[in-house]
């Protein structure tokens, strides 16, 4: 992910979380390594039935093409084999991008069941007020319902043009060529560190937020009548994950 679009992402993610509250102007408020985060998503997966994180193109793929790679990351990326997908990322940029999508789908799970618990036991409306869920839609490649368009190659380079939910602008993906029988996803310089740990820290403040709901710690009949209180309670769970998210501007690993 290139530093523009990792800058991107931190300011889209700080302010989805930070006006979480949607349609009620009351609600805006401030707010182990792959093995570990893979058995994480994949409790929180068995759980509550996930869709495809990514849509398949629309017509059938040659095989070694950079199109195919993306499809095979898209494939490997929904079972959450992580480790399977460095081998289809340049080596230079494949545990920091795999380490930090690992993170943001242990996020979106969370998020997920938070959304449908808030929907199922307190209110629909409330449900669509903590809606989270499209920043799934701001992770290049990964991102949600994205479809593949053109595809450029030239030499030992190419690049993949896609969209997303069917909007421009069109996107644009880089590869390289590896080994003869298949192309590589060169996601762009490496992103900061903090990143997969925030998320992950973020994770936990949703799922205390769904326990505490769950338990009534958080009482239902009063964030039904007071959807700030909600927001207040969730801000507060969320903030460690929110203070260790860099800065927009500061550097990126190599």
């Amino acid at each position: 992910m290139t530093r523009r679009r990792r800058n991107r992402l931190i300011r889209r993610t700080l302010l989805l979380i930070a006006v979480a509250g949607g349609g009620y102007a009351a609600w805006h408020c401030r707010a182990a390594w792959v093995p570990a985060v893979q058995s994480q998503a994949a409790e929180l997966q068995r759980k509550f039935a996930v869709a495809p994180t990514s849509g398949p193109a629309s017509r059938p793929i040659a095989a070694n093409t950079p199109k195919r790679t993306t499809e095979k990351l898209w494939e490997l990326r929904d079972r959450r084999a992580y480790s399977e997908m460095t081998g289809w990322i340049v080596p230079e940029r494949a545990r920091a991008t795999t380490d930090l999508l690992a993170a943001v789908d242990i996020f979106l799970l969370a998020e997920r069941q938070l959304r449908d618990h808030v929907r199922d036991n307190v209110g629909s409306g409330l449900r669509d007020a903590i809606d989270l869920s499209t920043f799934g839609e701001h992770l290049d490649i990964f991102s949600t319902n994205t479809e593949l368009l053109d595809e450029i190659i030239a030499g030992d380079t190419a690049q993949v043009t896609y969209w997303v939910n069917g909007r421009l602008p069109r996107r644009v993906a880089n590869f390289v060529r590896g080994a003869p029988d298949r192309w590589l996803y060169d996601p762009g310089p490496g992103d900061h560190p903090d990143l997969p740990r925030a998320f992950r820290a973020l994770a936990d403040g949703l799922r205390q937020t769904f326990l505490d709901l769950k338990s009534g710690r958080i009482d239902a009949g009063r964030v039904r009548a007071e959807p700030q209180y909600l927001a207040a309670e969730l801000a507060e769970r969320l903030a460690p994950g929110l203070r260790l998210f860099p800065r927009p501007n500061e550097r990126t690993s190599p």
